[in-house]
This record gives structure tokens, sequence and C-alpha cells, in this order.
């Protein structure tokens, strides 16, 4: 269902991504930072979401859930390929959805949103 996005949004993780983002929770082909251990369980659930719904990819990816006041933010790493390229509106809508998907099935209905970034977790672009 997502794997068009992954097209664009292939999240890499670097060597450097050991420290300075957090605790993680790590697998073989993903890991996931969460900078306040309150956000550990939302960190499993996030794993457990983006396995169920072949999320995965061949390369390994890290994704870091930070929290901004209220809001859940789940950044993703693009991959140097696709810096500069325009998502399409088909993409805007798949990220949307994921975020809606997220929102309702990892982080208990609270607000939910997703956010493009660099190998550091520095948001560099942001929805439609």
């Amino acid at each position: 269902m997502f794997k068009p996005i992954l097209g664009i949004l292939i999240v890499l993780v670097l060597s450097a991504c050991a420290s300075g983002f957090g605790s993680k929770l790590t697998s073989e082909k993903l890991d996931i930072y969460f900078p306040d251990k309150t956000l550990e369980n939302y960190a499993d659930s996030l794993g457990k979401f983006w396995t169920a719904n072949n999320l995965v990819g061949e390369k390994k990816q890290a994704i870091q859930i930070t929290k901004n006041g209220k809001i859940f933010e789940v950044r993703l790493i693009i991959s140097e390929e696709f810096k500069d390229l325009k998502p399409s509106n088909e993409e805007y809508f798949l990220l949307e959805k994921l975020q809606a998907d997220l929102q309702s099935q990892v982080f208990q209905n609270q607000d939910t949103r997703i956010l493009v970034c660099d190998e550091n977790f520095k948001e560099i672009a942001k929805g439609k």
C-alpha cells in the first residue's frame, strides 16, 4: 500500500546515527530513535506497524519519534537521490494516508505528523 512513497522516502541509517538521537530500538533493517524514554512504547508500536505494513526496505532505515507539545512527530530521512525532487500529488496523498494511519494505529488518535528530514533528523520539507 505505501511502497510507492518508499521510492521517494528511502530512509537510511548512517553510522553516525548511534549517538545524539536518543535511545533506540533496533532490528536488522530498522532503527527507531526516541529522545524521551516516555516514547519507547510508541517506538515499539511504530516498529510493529512498519513491519506489518511491509514498509521495511532492503536498506537499513532510521526513524525518529519526537513530541512537540502535544503533537507526535515521525521523522523520516530522505535519501540523497531524492532530496531535490518535488513529491507528486499522489506521493503527498500517500504520506497523508500514512500519517493518518500512524495517528490512529500507533499514536492512539493523538495529533501526529510526518516530517521529511535530512540525515540528522532536521526537517527539510513540509507538507503541501
